[in-house]
């Protein structure tokens, strides 16, 4: 659900203070930075398949061709503070896509966006007696079960009232409330992802230390661990999951997960690293280090894409064959 990437920010204090702010504006504007700022590189999501590259929000990249399509429609910004008015959230599988607002959303894909508003509705009911909780007091997470189903999960802003949940069905147009809420490894959800098969990653945040929680989820049954080794983030470190074939996982991060002392996410932390954990495993295998900043894994685990002065290179470092680099277009 986030567009700023934090992968751009090597350090534990860069990262902490970027988690904190990110929940806040959310959590009070559900706003986020415009991914194609001056000065900033353009962020980058493999779609499933990994055959092309969301760019900036705005463009298909084929990463084997090099063309860049862009999509039917564009977020809207504000032209005061730059800001994008929505959040782009693609589901599992990378045929349907929502953008979403404050307490609405349109579903769509890449040719567009549909003409009809799905209003959320406002579950917090104060104790006394059954009149909402403001609005500007709550904040609605949301991501994609299946291509059916969004779930969208509301926070109070001052942790006052417990989280509510529902589920919106395409099928019958309808909402359904959930049984079960996400929870991750700290009370402050800020952003949750969904892969195929009922896995998610929920990052939180406490104290201004983050917590990545990977998990199987269902909102009739509940969540439970998906198996990974606890990951250690102490005290501001931060990592990026992927949702890999067969039911691995890999991870993006500076941490170095393979020590205890110093703790892994203690300075002195070193470049990006991508791990892979697979089923059954009680371990993370390191899969790449020295990685470019700013590098993502793809779908399949086989190459990176990463931004550079204007382009975007698609590669897989340590090979005799060069990255191949591709031209941004102009906003």
């Amino acid at each position: 659900m986030e567009i700023l990437d934090i992968r751009r920010f090597r350090t534990p204090a860069f990262s902490a203070i970027l988690l904190l702010s990110l929940l806040v504006s959310s959590a009070t504007t559900g706003q986020t930075k415009e991914s194609q700022s001056p000065g900033e590189p353009p962020t980058l999501r493999w779609l499933p398949g990994g055959e092309s590259i969301l760019v900036a929000d705005r463009w298909l990249l084929g990463s084997e061709t090099g063309n860049f399509r862009k999509l039917g429609f564009r977020i809207p910004t504000d032209p005061e503070t730059g800001y994008a008015q929505g959040r782009l959230i693609l589901s599992p599988s990378g045929r349907r896509l929502l953008l979403a607002k404050e307490w609405s959303f349109r579903i769509g894909d890449f040719q567009g966006l549909s003409d009809e508003t799905v209003e959320i509705p406002a579950w917090f009911l104060k104790a006394d007696g059954g009149s909402s909780v403001a609005r500007d007091e709550v904040w609605n997470l949301l991501f994609w079960l299946d291509d059916q189903r969004v779930f969208a999960q509301q926070l109070h802003r001052f942790m006052a009232f417990d989280q509510q949940c529902g589920v919106y069905h395409l099928g019958n147009q309808a909402w359904n409330r959930s049984k079960y809420c996400v929870e991750g490894d700290f009370h402050e959800l800020w952003k949750v992802e969904s892969g195929l098969g009922g896995r998610i990653a929920a990052y939180s945040v406490g104290e201004g230390h983050p917590g990545i929680r990977l998990l199987h989820f269902d909102p009739g049954k509940g969540q439970e661990e998906i198996g990974l080794p606890e990951l250690d983030l102490y005290p501001f470190g931060t990592a990026e999951a992927l949702f890999l074939p067969g039911g691995a996982i890999g991870l993006s991060s500076p941490c170095d997960f393979s020590r205890k002392e110093p703790r892994p996410c203690e300075e002195p932390i070193g470049p990006w690293r991508t791990y892979v954990w697979k089923p059954g495993s009680k371990d993370l295998d390191l899969l790449f280090m020295e990685l470019p900043e700013g590098a993502i894994l793809d779908p399949k685990a086989l190459k990176f894409a990463w931004p550079k002065a204007g382009k975007i290179c698609v590669g897989t470092p340590g090979q005799k064959r060069e990255a191949r680099c591709y031209t941004t277009p102009s906003p």
